[in-house]
C-alpha cells in the first residue's frame, strides 16, 4: 500500500523517510510495516506557499509539526482544515486550545509513534480500482541511453509497462519502463510515486502539473467552479479577483470572471490541463495566503 504525506518540518520529513528529489517540494521515501510513505515537504514556505498547497493537495494526510506556533502553524491548519484530510500533530507543544474551534480529524503524535500513526488509516486513502488511468507529473528530464524519464504519482487507475497513454498536449507516449523506489516493475497502482521511461516525446515538452492519462486531456483556459472560502479569512472569493489557483502539481494565476453563491467562473493566464472533480486550491497575498478550496465542475 501506498501512501502521500505531507509534512511540515524538514528535521521530521528527514526522519520519516530518505530524501529522494527536490523540484520545489522535497520527496521523501520510506517503507514501514510493509507500506511504502512517501513524504512532501514544501521549500521555503514564507515565499512559495504554493509548494504547500501543492503538497496538500497531493497528500492523503498531513503531519504538522508544533515545534513554532506562528504565522506560518495558523496558515497551515487553515489549509488543513479547507482541505479536510487527516492531521497528525507533534506533540511539542499543547495545540489543543488552537485547533478547538477547527474542524480538523487530527490525532497527536509522538515522533517514535509517527510512522505507525502515518499508516494507521491506510484504508482511508485507498481510491482505486479505477480502469482510468492518470499519473500527475512533478518532473521531467532526459537519461542518456534511456531518453524522456518523467517523475509523478499515479492518482488514478495503474500504470503499465508498454501502455500507450496520451500526454496533456495530445501526443502520444509508450510507457517504456517504469521505476518506483529505485526497483524496476511492471505495473503501478494508486498513489504510487514513479519514474517513466517514455517513448514519444521529449522532456522538453513536459512540465510540472501536466497529465499523463489513459484518454485524452485538453487544456482549458477558463472553468466553471464550486468553491468555499475558509470562514477564518473574512474574505470571499469576489468577481473581478486575481489569485493564484493550484491544483495537484499546476500553478496558474487567474481571474474570477464571475461568482453566483458558491460558484465562479475562472479564467487562466494560460491554458492548465484540469479534468472535472478535480480539487482546488486559491492563493491570496495577504495572510493566511491559502484561504479558498474548489472542485471542478
Amino acid at each position: 500500500m501506498h501512501l502521500i504525506t505531507f509534512i511540515y518540518d524538514s528535521e521530521l520529513a528527514e526522519y520519516i523517510g530518505k530524501k529522494s528529489s527536490e523540484e520545489g517540494i522535497v520527496f521523501y521515501n520510506r517503507s514501514f510495516d510493509g507500506n511504502v510513505i512517501v513524504g512532501l515537504s514544501a521549500i521555503d514556505l514564507e515565499k512559495k506557499i504554493h509548494n504547500v498547497a501543492q503538497a496538500m493537495l497531493m497528500a492523503n494526510k498531513f503531519v504538522i509539526s508544533t515545534k513554532n506556533i506562528d504565522k506560518t502553524f495558523g496558515e497551515l491548519i487553515i489549509g488543513a482544515e479547507l482541505c479536510g484530510k487527516p492531521v497528525i500533530f507533534t506533540d511539542d507543544n499543547n495545540i489543543e486550545k488552537i485547533v478547538s474551534g477547527l474542524n480538523l480529524n487530527y490525532t497527536i503524535s509522538n515522533k517514535e509513534n509517527i510512522l505507525s500513526e502515518i499508516i494507521a488509516r491506510a484504508a482511508d486513502a485507498e481510491t482505486g480500482g479505477q480502469s482510468y488511468t492518470r499519473i500527475d507529473i512533478d518532473a521531467a528530464f532526459n537519461v542518456k541511453g534511456i531518453g524522456c524519464v518523467a517523475l509523478g504519482i499515479v492518482t488514478k487507475g495503474a500504470v503499465n509497462v508498454h501502455d500507450t497513454l496520451f500526454h496533456s498536449s495530445g501526443k502520444q507516449v509508450l510507457i517504456k519502463s517504469i521505476q518506483s523506489q529505485d526497483i524496476d516493475i511492471k505495473t503501478a497502482g494508486i498513489n504510487t510515486r514513479v519514474g517513466l521511461a517514455l517513448k514519444g516525446i521529449d522532456s522538453d515538452d513536459i512540465g510540472k502539473g501536466d497529465l499523463i492519462t489513459s484518454e485524452k486531456v485538453g487544456t482549458a483556459s477558463s472553468i466553471e467552479t464550486e468553491f468555499r472560502a475558509s470562514r477564518f479569512v473574512g474574505e470571499n472569493v469576489e468577481s473581478g479577483g486575481r489569485y493564484v489557483f493550484i491544483s495537484n502539481f499546476s500553478y496558474r494565476t487567474c481571474l474570477v470572471e464571475k461568482v453566483d453563491g458558491n460558484h465562479a467562473k475562472i479564467s487562466f493566464e494560460k491554458p492548465i490541463a484540469i479534468q472535472k472533480n478535480d480539487a482546488f486550491l486559491l492563493l491570496r497575498n495577504t495572510v493566511p495566503r491559502i484561504f479558498a478550496r474548489g472542485t471542478v465542475l
